[in-house]
């Protein structure tokens, strides 16, 4: 049996069994979990989730349907399954689970309704190692493209990887700016803690001094009850070196 799949079988034996000792036997210390609203860290984060599973259903359980290991990630098909305690129904939900896999624990887990968009997630993430061996993409708008894709998944290891190490990131949320790539982490891990954005790029602009402007349809709700912020359009300029983002301002309206 391969590495990701004794992992995967492991992993989701031990769920079922409730054995937290394996599990936190299984992940890293440092595991960055994302759901498609927020991401936090930890091992607890993971028995955080089988714990709400319990609470809000009888006879929650998951069963593997597929495991693939594709380019260094392992990607989990699933159905979780339970009764609500509350209405009595039945629930059968398939799932998709996206593995990365450093010295036999998980570092990081990404959670999806859809499979294709899990595929797409570890693609994704293929391109921008592939930049980082091969001096970094070389075109803007694909660097772009991926980190406002990666900040819409609340993926901020790979939105990270397209930062440059002395990046300088506009606060936005709660004023001033943040610098390099720690400082960027934490600010995202309070801003997605608190507000969930979706952020679509819709016009890429080159400008005479070299940086490019990008027009956003930004949505804003409340990360926990979903309720809507604020729904407008507003403008980032950014400026790169060596194929990765040194500064990005939110430009007036």
């Amino acid at each position: 049996m391969s590495e990701g799949r004794e992992f995967a079988a492991r992993m989701y034996a031990a769920v079922n069994a409730r054995d937290r000792g394996a599990i936190r036997a299984l992940t890293a210390s440092d595991i960055v979990v994302g759901t498609t609203v927020e991401a936090f860290r930890g091992p607890e984060s993971l028995l955080e989730w089988l714990d709400d599973g319990d609470d809000a259903f009888d006879d929650f359980t998951v069963e593997l349907l597929d495991v693939e290991e594709l380019d260094g990630h392992v990607v989990v098909s699933m159905r979780q399954r339970g009764r609500g305690k509350a209405s009595g129904a039945e629930v059968d939900d398939r799932i998709t689970h996206v593995w990365t896999i450093r010295d036999g624990q998980a570092i990081g887990l990404q959670s999806f309704s859809q499979h294709d968009d899990a595929i797409h997630y570890v693609k994704r993430r293929t391109t921008v190692g592939m930049g980082a061996t091969l001096g970094r993409v070389s075109q803007r708008e694909p660097v772009l493209r991926s980190a406002y894709q990666a900040f819409n998944d609340r993926d901020i290891e790979t939105a990270l990887e397209l930062l440059h190490p002395d990046v300088d990131w506009p606060n936005a949320w709660e004023g001033g700016r943040v610098r390099g790539r720690v400082a960027v982490r934490e600010y995202w891990e309070r801003q997605f803690a608190a507000i969930s954005s979706d952020v679509q790029p819709e016009r890429f602009t080159s400008e005479p001094d070299g940086s490019v402007t990008v027009d956003v349809h930004q949505v804003v709700r409340d990360a926990r009850t979903h309720e809507l912020l604020s729904d407008s359009h507003v403008r980032h300029r950014y400026r790169l070196e060596t194929g990765l983002i040194l500064r990005m301002d939110v430009l007036p309206a």
